[in-house]
């Protein structure tokens, strides 16, 4: 890792998924971290969970406000001496953004641009920002390299593809680079299993565990490449320190593989032990918005920062069980 110094940084969505990982990585590095969540859909306890896996020094790097990204001047503030923006905060459900779009955009775009003015006024030295694999659409089998076409199903798809927009537009040639970091799908510890449209894997891992039948849109041919949150954590840190010119670049996030759902289904299972004739499954039909097929091409990213995923499917859900079910939450 390119970062050999105490800096300091700002991570919005803090007591997030991603963004609690991004904050507990930090710390251990001995950065200081500035943090923004509105408990929206962050979590008390995955700061607490933070704080409990670094020393009392190291957490007292670490200021937490309690604020929305909605307020430019909250935004402002926390930018003020920062060297660097991870922006994580957003509304991330696909099918919530169809439910909810004022709100989607309210967050994701109004918000994303807060963020970015915010970072431009107090001279950060880069922005490294959320997007999504969900840009691309349904483009067919294969990898989906940067270069693809995007056309985007839902709200919160289009809300990406206009950040990644903005990040063009607003900043130009301006001395701060951005980088929009495409994540396909983000797994591991600390996933929120809450709330209907919680993430496939662990609701799928809460099931199996209780003995009650896993829920599937579609016939489960669907295919998705599943990242593991480490791998996701050091993208968003090469990102920020690498050598790159003062532009925007967006680069995919992924592990460079396809799983069908009903091969996830099989490696959820094995890895619990269960057995075959214990395993229930209802088909539901495919939902608003969803894309058939998603693969990551990793070439950009690999030659230009250095990223090559580290950790497999089977080590990754090993190592979410273990979490899951040592919190109880499976």
């Amino acid at each position: 890792m390119l970062i050999d110094k105490s800096m300091s940084w700002l991570v919005t969505g803090v007591a997030g998924f991603i963004g609690s990982h991004l904050l507990e990585k930090l710390l251990l590095l001995n950065q200081k971290v500035i943090g923004i969540d509105n408990f929206s859909t962050g979590k008390q306890s995955n700061l607490d969970e933070v704080q409990r896996n670094v020393s009392k020094d190291v957490w007292e790097n670490f200021k937490f406000v309690r604020g929305d990204i909605g307020s430019s001047k909250l935004c402002e503030e926390c930018c003020e001496g920062v060297d660097f923006v991870l922006h994580q905060a957003a509304v991330a459900s696909v099918v919530d953004s169809f439910a909810n779009p004022n709100a989607t955009n309210e967050v994701n775009i109004k918000g994303f641009v807060n963020v970015l003015l915010a970072a431009k006024k107090s001279g950060v030295k880069r922005l490294v920002y959320a997007s999504s694999s969900a840009v691309y659409g349904n483009a067919g089998s294969g990898s989906r390299s940067e270069s693809d076409s995007l056309s985007p199903l839902s709200p919160y798809a289009l809300s990406k593809q206009v950040n990644e927009n903005h990040a063009k537009m607003l900043l130009g040639k301006e001395n701060m680079p951005t980088v929009g970091l495409r994540y396909f799908n983000v797994y591991g510890p600390r996933q929120s299993v809450d709330g209907p449209y919680a993430a496939v894997i662990p609701l799928w891992i809460a099931a199996a565990t209780k003995g009650e039948a896993i829920q599937v849109f579609g016939d489960g041919s669907t295919t998705r490449d599943f990242c593991y949150i480490g791998d996701v954590v050091r993208a968003n840190l090469l990102a920020a320190a690498a050598n790159l010119p003062s532009q925007h670049h967006v680069f995919n996030v992924g592990s460079g593989y396809e799983t069908s759902l009903n091969e996830l289904h099989t490696e959820i299972h094995k890895s619990l032990g269960v057995e075959e004739t214990r395993r229930r499954v209802d088909h539901h039909p495919l939902r608003e918005g969803e894309v058939l097929h998603s693969k990551s091409s990793l070439d950009l990213i690999g030659s230009t920062i250095g990223y090559v995923p580290s950790i497999s499917l089977a080590d990754g859900l090993k190592a979410t069980i273990d979490w899951h079910l040592s919190c109880g939450k499976a």
